[in-house]
């Protein structure tokens, strides 16, 4: 059962408590048949002063056809870890017009991890997920077709990002059925990247651009013990959301990430396998 299917979970008042804990973990593996992982993730964690619990959260899936895939997926982690998670203790003390002004600074990461790439590598690609907690306030930002699910407690299950791929396009068109993006011959092709297009017919490399205004910037918020998941199309695209959604909330965030991927490996493998879990606690 796709995504389309499932009953839409709507944004919750905040919860009325006081202190807040987020545990992650962040698991990837180059698979079965790929023989370099050129996936990368991030999980990190903070308390401001004012007792604030805070996360910065990414999944960058490099693309191998596009060259120095792992380069360019490893150079946006960086940029996250020495850049964007420590602005997020300023972030973390907006109250005015929180959410749009949130939206905004994480577009603006988005373009400075866009040139950031263009300035240091020349050649690669790879897609992003990334999602900003702050206490039980969930923003989620993407680029390509890496993935963000919201986990709820009770069974409730939610796909939070959309798709920049050719097959997305085509479910949405109703051309083909939800269930054939798995096995659709163009699967792999998608319609925004950071990094460098590849033009095989002249073997250049160009700059891929695109209007970060244009970036959807999703809001969810957690309950005690719901999850947020990323994961790279090597971990939805080879178990599907019916097995997402029934392991995600399963164990602790360790176990589940690490239960999902091998459950993606016992699948085949095909490709690396990228899975951030996080728990608010």
């Amino acid at each position: 059962m796709d995504n389309q299917d499932r009953r839409e979970i709507p944004v919750e008042e905040p919860i009325d408590r006081k202190e807040f804990k987020l545990i992650s973990a962040a698991e990837t593996d180059r698979g079965r048949e790929k023989s370099v992982n050129e996936d990368s993730v991030l999980a990190l964690e903070a308390e401001s002063k004012e007792g604030v619990a805070y996360g910065l959260y990414m999944v960058a899936d490099g693309m191998g056809g596009h060259g120095s895939g792992d380069e360019v997926s490893q150079r946006v982690v960086k940029f996250g870890k020495e850049k964007v998670f420590p602005y997020m203790s300023e972030l973390v003390k907006i109250t005015d017009d929180k959410d749009t002004e949130i939206a905004k600074a994480m577009r603006l990461i988005v373009k400075d991890i866009k040139e950031d790439v263009w300035k240091n590598l020349k050649k690669g690609g790879t897609t992003l997920t990334m999602a900003l907690v702050i206490n039980d306030e969930v923003w989620v930002i993407n680029v390509g077709d890496s993935r963000a699910y919201l986990v709820k407690k009770d069974g409730g299950f939610k796909r939070i990002t959309r798709d920049d791929s050719y097959v997305e396009i085509l479910v949405e068109s109703k051309a083909i059925k939800p269930e054939d993006r798995y096995v659709h011959p163009d699967r792999n092709i998608i319609t925004k990247l950071i990094g460098y297009d590849f033009k095989r017919a002249t073997g250049q490399h160009t700059p891929f651009d695109f209007k970060e205004g244009d970036l959807k910037v999703s809001k969810v918020r957690l309950d005690e013990r719901d999850r947020l998941l990323l994961c790279s199309d090597g971990l939805w695209e080879e178990i599907g959301d019916d097995q997402i959604q029934k392991t995600a909330r399963q164990g602790s965030s360790q176990q589940a990430a690490k239960k999902l991927i091998k459950m993606a490996n016992d699948k085949g493998g095909r490709d690396n396998i990228s899975a951030v879990v996080v728990s608010l606690e």
